[in-house]
């Protein structure tokens, strides 16, 4: 059957039942016998324990309800993250609380400095969060908690698949007193699956921890070198493409305590590097870009008689790029920020929160954020939630140029005010959740042009209103581990006489599917993006422990189906992988 006849069956199926919250790990125990804490109302953490072979940090997030990742390429070569129909801009992605977003261009902010295996769980946000960590969390965030280094561990994994595809990584904790360290490293390599999509990449990732007598000490170094084909991934008028990308990153905190003063000071640095070579019209041209973050954040949390808690701080970023076609251009940020939790009432929780954000060149940014939840009954929760956010134009969309696109150096910023509401249920074989939301966006950043030729523009749009709904279903019952998930959204926006790039593709319909018995795991999905062909995918993978030694053979793609997450650029077919991982400690 056709993957195309598959696809309104899937739908209904999906719409029918509700969909899950992701679960990356549906081998291990998901089971909710109790009521989640209320932040688990708009926070859904996920772990990438457990998740399938060879799938990147990425994948896995893409998988999460409301999620879509577009991907480019092969092993993580490259993708954009989409929440809640959201350009691939208006999603930030954070490390330990730390920004990773990249300010040249977007397309660069899962070039993340480690691996599956370093992280314990990722919190995936959906709406309007400014209100907490500022610019770029427009329509969500994604913040990624490492593994701390708590006790000894050796492992190493190979993978090996078709096309040549083949991925080392070697892991070790050591833990001596009151010190704990972590070092993960990890290379991958793969002919690609058609002309032009050949990878290979180096990943290092380091964690540090000291136990000190006012608190916990962390330091975190990353390293990701990326060499990689680009046939089609911006372009279909370019060939010859090749980019190569190089991320570097180091962060310290420490947690501490002053009285009944709890502190958490923070400080973080990341450098990228870009260079992006190709021939048009028989010219060869390469761009190099190379861009600089840094950052220091101070918060502050204390807990307040009659209960609730209030959390305040402030934090300054500096952000700078040397290009040889932007040029060399820098910005700062200030910021101030407050945030208030209390229980006003049995049953009833709500947290405020307010952020200003002053940029050197677009002024104040003011962000509130309201959330409300009440259980009616044990296992069920109300909840509602509203905010404002906005997004900076990149230093790309402000000045980059070349034969396909062109900067606008006067773009000011997007912003958008949200509001959802949506109900939580869990017993003790089933968790089920639905959302309902809403998000107004003015001066909306996005590429455009007129007819099918000339240049893309980067251009503040107008306006959209979108609204859409999430639906989750979890079982958990013996051995049996499943998860349905379902999400609709639909922009409704004025009439227009130009082509949209990226602000009015997104995916309409998503639909999955996750089955998990015994080390069988059987996951399908279904996507329709706006004004595209759908698609299902189905992909299989059985694992099995002989004591300390772990197989695992899995197919992505079985139905071999021919789609597109990005216009132009062919995703991969029918792929065979194996993976055998070995724990020494």
């Amino acid at each position: 059957m056709k993957a195309s006849g598959l696809f309104p069956s899937l739908m209904l199926l999906a719409a029918a039942a509700g969909a899950a919250e992701i679960s990356l790990d549906i081998a291990a125990p998901s089971r909710r016998a109790r009521l989640l804490p209320y932040r688990a109302a708009w926070a859904e953490s996920v772990s990438t324990d457990g998740q399938k072979a060879g799938e990147t940090i990425a994948g896995a997030l893409g998988r999460a309800a409301g999620a879509d990742l577009q991907g480019r390429g092969s092993a993580g070569a490259q993708g954009d993250l989409s929440i809640r129909g959201s350009s691939f801009q208006q999603a930030l992605v954070l490390i330990d609380g730390m920004r990773m977003n990249d300010p040249q261009t977007a397309h660069h902010n899962l070039d993340l400095p480690l691996t599956a295996d370093d992280v314990e769980r990722a919190d995936v946000l959906r709406g309007a969060y400014s209100s907490v960590y500022g610019p770029d969390a427009y329509a969500g965030a994604v913040n990624i908690i490492t593994r701390r280094p708590d006790r000894d561990r050796l492992s190493a994994r190979l993978t090996l698949g078709d096309f040549s595809t083949r991925a080392a990584l070697a892991s070790c904790d050591k833990k001596w007193k009151g010190f704990g360290q972590r070092l993960t490293l990890e290379k991958t390599s793969s002919s690609g699956y058609r002309e032009g999509t050949g990878h290979r990449s180096e990943n290092l990732f380091s964690r540090s921890s000291l136990d000190l007598p006012g608190g916990e000490l962390d330091i975190s170094l990353g390293y990701l070198d990326k060499d990689f084909g680009a046939s089609r991934f911006y372009s279909t008028v370019l060939s010859g493409e090749r980019e190569r990308t190089r991320t570097r990153f180091a962060a310290v905190s420490h947690k501490t305590s002053v009285g009944a003063l709890a502190l958490e000071p923070k400080a973080y640095y990341r450098r990228h590097d870009d260079r992006f070579s190709y021939t048009y019209n028989s010219a060869a041209y390469a761009n190099s870009h190379a861009t600089y973050i840094s950052g220091a954040e101070l918060r502050a949390k204390k807990d307040l008689r009659g209960g609730g808690a209030l959390a305040a701080g402030g934090e300054y970023s500096a952000e700078r790029i040397e290009s040889g076609n932007i040029g060399r251009h820098s910005a700062h940020r200030a910021a101030l920020f407050a945030q208030y939790s209390v229980s006003p009432a049995p049953g009833a929780e709500a947290d405020a929160s307010l952020r200003g954000d002053r940029h050197s060149s677009w002024g104040w940014q003011v962000s509130p954020g309201l959330r409300l939840a009440f259980s009616s009954a044990p296992g069920t929760k109300l909840w509602a939630a509203a905010g404002t956010s906005f997004r900076a134009p990149s230093f790309t969309e402000l000045y980059y140029s070349d034969p396909g696109n062109a900067g606008n150096a006067g773009l000011k910023p997007e912003r958008s005010v949200s509001c959802e509401t949506g109900l939580d249920w869990s017993g003790e074989y089933f968790a089920l959740r639905a959302a309902l939301f809403r998000r107004y966006e003015r001066d909306i950043l996005d590429r455009t042009r007129t007819g099918n030729s000339g240049r893309w523009t980067a251009n503040n749009t107008g306006r959209a209103r979108v609204w859409g709904f999430e639906e989750s279903l979890e079982v958990a019952i013996g051995a049996l581990r499943g998860a349905l998930k379902y999400a609709y959204v639909y922009k409704d926006t004025p009439a227009r006489d130009y082509a949209s790039k990226y602000a009015l593709r997104y995916a309409r319909h998503k639909a999955g599917l996750s089955l998990g018995w015994a080390g069988l795991r059987l996951d399908l999905s279904a996507v329709r993006r706006v004004n595209e062909k759908g698609y299902v995918l189905a992909d299989a993978e059985y694992r099995k422990e002989y004591g300390a030694l772990e197989a695992a053979v899995g197919v992505t793609n079985i139905l071999d189906a021919d789609y597109e997450e990005i216009p132009g650029a062919g995703a991969p077919g029918r792929w065979l992988r194996l993976s055998a991982g070995y724990r020494f400690i």
